[in-house]
């Protein structure tokens, strides 16, 4: 792949990518993909349920949902980089109020903080930059930018290790610090909103005119939310969302209570989040060299695998290394393959609007998932059918998908609309 301009220099939307990868580093890997870690340990220490502490991230993920249509919507006519030097400095005092949280209400509290922030350095910036970056090679871009929350695998370790050797209040901490570094350094010396803000205009390859603005196209947000197709497309979020958490934030425990040692399950969760990273990247080549079709339905398969593996794997813990890899193949589903959707499906006129409003019926999702999976466990004893309904949502989101695609081309949407596949 061409990743230079036509003077052969690398192209400044590439860097802007690998701010993006560290970007979803903080905004995905930290404050979504490794509160999980905390769920067991935080419980046996303060004396709460699983159920009532999950709702922590249900919590966030409530308010998220009410701030990222908030989000979309400033981001389309603001400053993307200016939100987040401010967010970045917020974000880390709240991780800091968690550690000194002595009431479950206080932590709840802080949770709805988060929650009311994430939108403004995780899913929904890193897409919307990579939007106005580029017109071509979205898909890898997206892969790119999007698969820095598999830094997880390395930032859950370290949490471990803090909690087994300081405790929890201090990885707190070490999470606000660590967060605070990567937010403000990207934003501060690599971030700029759109190519016009270095005199550039957006990527295109080949022998392409890399002038003008990228092309219009779709209908405006007010009508684009009265259709069929994106209200399936909705319903399809809030599953991915679902399905998500219910994995993702439940899995340290599970691993841990099938008898697998807490260092040795950090560990595993490594490779969960490594397998999503390199999903992430893959599935981006996947979406531009083969189709949009093949790339939706491969995130989907991975957390239907993952959810049978699961349910499995008591019987045969081997099992669980396979279940996290295809878990972390399907992670790939509700931040990256989702937009990618959004914009393939649905354009570019009102994208940060349209993907703000999606982001958020994720959220509800996440909020649904983390909890749900909770109470399962306080009322079983266990995550079996809370894997059972994983399978379930994994068939719904693949039948679903191709209504909202069916739907869309008969009002002239969809990737036939731009000539995509």
């Amino acid at each position: 792949m061409r990743l230079g301009d036509k003077q052969g220099k690398l192209f400044y939307g590439w860097w802007v990518v690998i701010a993006c990868f560290f970007l979803s580093g903080g905004g995905v890997g930290i404050l979504i993909n490794s509160m999980g870690t905390f769920i067991k340990p935080v419980s046996e220490a303060m004396g709460f349920s699983r159920a009532q502490f999950s709702l922590c991230t249900s919590l966030s993920s409530f308010a998220g949902m009410f701030a990222y249509p908030v989000w979309g919507a400033y981001m389309k006519n603001h400053s993307i980089r200016r939100a987040m030097l401010v967010t970045g400095i917020l974000i880390p005092i709240v991780l800091f109020g968690y550690s000194v949280c002595t009431k479950l209400w206080q932590f709840y509290l802080c949770a709805i903080l988060v929650g009311l922030m994430t939108g403004s350095v995780s899913t929904l910036p890193v897409t919307a930059l990579i939007n106005n970056w580029f017109e071509d090679s979205r898909g890898t871009a997206t892969g790119i930018g999007s698969c820095g929350s598999g830094l997880a695998m390395v930032i859950v370790p370290m949490v471990s290790a803090i909690i087994l050797a300081r405790g929890w209040r201090m990885a707190y901490r070490a999470l606000g610090l660590v967060f605070f570094l990567v937010i403000e350094l990207m934003a501060l010396f690599v971030l700029r909103d759109k190519p016009a803000d270095l005199g550039l205009s957006p990527y295109r390859k080949g022998n392409k005119e890399n002038t003008g603005a990228i092309p219009i196209w779709g209908l405006s947000k007010k009508d684009t939310l009265n259709t069929a197709s994106f209200r399936l497309f909705l319903l399809l979020a809030i599953l991915s969302g679902t399905v998500n958490t219910s994995i993702v934030n439940h899995t340290y425990a599970c691993l841990t209570d099938i008898g697998i040692a807490a260092a040795r399950a950090s560990a595993m969760i490594s490779l969960q989040m490594l397998f999503l990273m390199v999903s992430k990247f893959a599935l981006g080549i996947v979406f531009d060299k083969i189709g949009l079709k093949c790339g939706f339905l491969l995130s989907v398969a991975g957390y239907g695998l993952a959810g049978l593996l699961l349910l499995l794997a008591p019987h045969c813990i081997p099992l669980a290394y396979p279940a996290l890899i295809c878990s972390g193949v399907g992670s790939a589903l509700p931040a990256m393959s989702m937009a990618y959707v959004a914009r393939s499906v649905f354009g570019n006129r009102d994208y940060s609007g349209l993907c703000g409003i999606m982001l958020s019926l994720v959220f509800l999702g996440n909020a649904i998932g983390t909890t749900l999976n909770g109470y399962i466990y306080d009322a079983t004893g266990s995550y079996q059918l809370g894997w059972i309904l994983v399978m379930l949502e994994a068939t719904a989101m693949a039948i679903l998908f191709f209504m909202v695609l069916k739907s869309a081309e008969k009002i002239g949407l969809g990737p036939r609309a731009q000539g995509s596949n």
